[in-house]
């Protein structure tokens, strides 16, 4: 095995590294976990800002905001919070047309995608009803429960075919590929809205299987190639 020092670097892995080492921190408190983390949020800070056009991917700048809150937690730097908050308002400000966050923009912030991502779609279901949960406010939950629950049921009337979750659609094109983590998200995310309604076997039907990639499922891509 050899490392390739001169590979290309993206933003979105850097903050997960930047998670990940963050959350090991505070978990076990030792070792050279926050150095590492140190480590992957300078080179976020110094090479993934974009101080003349702000960065122009959504995706990007959500898993930054992850990334950034975290390190906030394990080291105190105020500085990697004022960081996030400002890329979260940059969101709120600039990504959103009303109904949803748009994915990518040009220097004019002029949407250039017209894309759905299911395993996205249904990965912001749970991943909304979780803090809900934690939080317990429920103001928030009056208000976004009954949109989690109309997310849930579009992901599934649109993209859940022969026991597996559809890739994403762009425009009018449905990309029909199965791909493993959008059937990982699909699992959890349908899980939790069988949890929040019992009555919908179905959604409980999509964990129990047949699983994609397994005899009588759909065979599931590991990359972004074709199906099997």
């Amino acid at each position: 095995m050899r490392l390739h020092r001169d590979a290309a670097k993206g933003c979105i892995l850097n903050s997960r590294i930047l998670w990940f080492f963050s959350r090991a921190f505070l978990h076990f408190k030792g070792g050279r976990l926050l150095e590492d983390a140190a480590h992957a949020y300078r080179f976020l800070r110094e090479r993934f800002l974009d101080p003349e056009y702000d960065g122009k991917h959504t995706y990007s700048h959500a898993f930054a905001v992850y990334g950034l809150s975290a390190y906030c937690e394990a080291s105190g730097d105020r500085e990697a919070l004022a960081l996030a908050e400002a890329l979260a308002a940059l969101m709120e400000e600039r990504c959103q047309d009303g109904y949803g966050y748009l994915e990518a923009f040009d220097r004019e912030w002029r949407s250039l995608l017209d894309l759905s991502s299911y395993g996205h779609d249904i990965e912001v279901a749970w991943l909304t009803d979780r803090p809900l949960s934690v939080l317990g406010e429920e103001g928030f939950t009056e208000r976004l429960s009954p949109v989690t629950r109309n997310l849930t049921e579009q992901v599934y009337r649109r993209a859940y075919r022969e026991g597996s979750l559809l890739n994403e659609k762009g425009g009018e094109r449905v990309d029909t590929d199965r791909i493993w983590w959008v059937q990982a998200e699909a699992m959890v995310g349908f899980y939790n809205g069988f949890e929040r309604q019992e009555g919908r076997t179905d959604y409980l039907g999509v964990c129990e299987g047949p699983y994609p990639g397994s005899q009588g499922g759909v065979g599931v891509v590991l990359g972004c190639g074709r199906g099997i």
